[in-house]
């Protein structure tokens, strides 16, 4: 608070020190550009971190885009208002000449916008390009009132690549009705064991090309950054009220007992839990975030093994904080009871977010952890769509068509 203070106070030393030695004039002028500077400084600033690596590329390209076409205009009225009125061009000449201007204008911002928004999975003419053949398939094998996935990136299993791909309710996006794995050459692959692997590498390549994704990963980074330092805070508190917490009877006491013996690994699992995302946006930024056409099965265990090891203290800390839950219930509702507890409130709220963690972790679900897979339902679309697209390729093959 000092600092900002002394900041502000510093800056109006400046202006009016600017506003004495050169007047009314160039201080207005100094205060215009010092305001358009900043606010386009704070809204084209790049954020710290790779989980805003996507978000930085948008807002270097907006960036670019505006300066240029600043740049452009006011250049082009500089130009065309000398060559008016050095006689070089008359009115009528200058009209069309400005009219030409401005139609270019917009067609380089209109360019610059698509090629900025291009994520070459997401087109159709990339596929259509590059694996025609896949591209056919992909629509042939497309029943009525389906879309496809919006990014189809190429997946290299063993040297072989293929292509998976799944089909969702058009009035009900989130719903899966289909799902094949094709080879480039558009055939119809069945083997489970392949479609389980392509599906770990196709979600991490799925999980770097999609901004959104990257939005809603920093939104729960920027989340797990706060979760860590409450719970910090909580048990500060906690550690300092531990006299006034200790009158209000035995049971209270046996409760913070056993919430402060899960301390340590509470902090370590909240923190792996927050580097291995943190690991998930660094390899999206190193791997071409939105240009990322294929993803090799060897860079995805690569990948896969370092996401798990930093998972560890987390698993290692969930049966502690599951043998905590109703520790942790109780202590935050005598904390809203403890006299002179700062912010009761918050560390109320805190001990019941230590206790949801470990209801969730109850059920032992994370010791079978895996990366990405696909769900019952999602086999079942599978193994149906599948089993009638080999039945459409076997017709075609009858027909002749099969290469087509």
């Amino acid at each position: 608070m000092c600092r900002f203070t002394c900041g502000v106070l510093l800056v109006m030393c400046v202006f009016f020190a600017i506003l004495g030695i050169w007047g009314f004039d160039v201080f207005f002028d100094v205060l215009v550009v010092t305001l358009l500077g900043s606010s386009l400084g704070l809204v084209f600033m790049p954020r710290r971190g790779p989980q805003h690596a996507y978000h930085n590329w948008v807002r270097l390209v907006g960036g670019g885009l505006l300066v240029s076409l600043l740049i452009a205009f006011f250049g082009s009225i500089y130009v065309l208002g000398m060559l008016g009125y050095r006689g070089v061009l008359d009115d009528d000449a200058l009209e069309l000449l400005w009219g030409v201007v401005a139609v270019a204008i917009m067609l380089i911002a209109t360019l610059m916008v698509v090629w900025a928004g291009f994520t070459p999975t997401r087109s159709r003419l990339w596929l259509r390009r590059k694996y025609p053949r896949v591209a056919a398939a992909i629509e042939r094998y497309r029943k009525s009132g389906e879309v496809r996935e919006t990014y189809v990136p190429a997946v290299v299993l063993g040297g072989r690549r293929c292509f998976l791909v799944f089909y969702y309710d058009k009035k009900r996006p989130d719903q899966v009705r289909g799902a094949l794995l094709l080879d480039e050459d558009g055939r119809v692959l069945g083997d489970p064991a392949l479609v389980q692997r392509a599906v770990k590498a196709s979600h991490l390549a799925r999980e770097t090309i999609d901004y959104y994704r990257h939005q809603a990963r920093a939104r729960l980074l920027l989340g797990g950054e706060r979760a860590i330092r409450g719970v910090k805070y909580v048990f500060k508190v906690l550690r300092e009220k531990r006299e006034r917490i200790a009158a209000s009877g035995p049971e209270v006491m046996a409760d913070w007992e056993r919430v402060m013996a899960v301390e340590g690994v509470a902090l370590s699992a909240l923190e792996a839990a927050y580097a291995a995302k943190m690991f998930e946006a660094a390899w999206a930024k190193e791997h071409g975030l939105g240009r990322l056409t294929e993803v090799r099965e060897e860079e995805y265990r690569a990948f896969e093994a370092k996401f798990l090891e930093l998972r560890q203290p987390y698993a290692a800390a969930a049966p502690h904080l599951a043998q905590a839950v109703e520790a942790a219930r109780g202590l935050a509702e005598a904390a809203r009871k403890v006299w002179e507890m700062p912010h009761p409130k918050e560390v109320a709220e805190g001990l019941l977010g230590l206790a949801d963690i470990g209801e969730s972790l109850r059920q032992g679900e994370w010791r079978n952890y895996e990366y990405a897979y696909l769900n019952e339902g999602d086999w079942q679309a599978w193994r149906e769509r599948t089993a009638w697209a080999k039945e459409v390729e076997a017709a075609r093959g009858e027909l002749g068509l099969a290469t087509s």
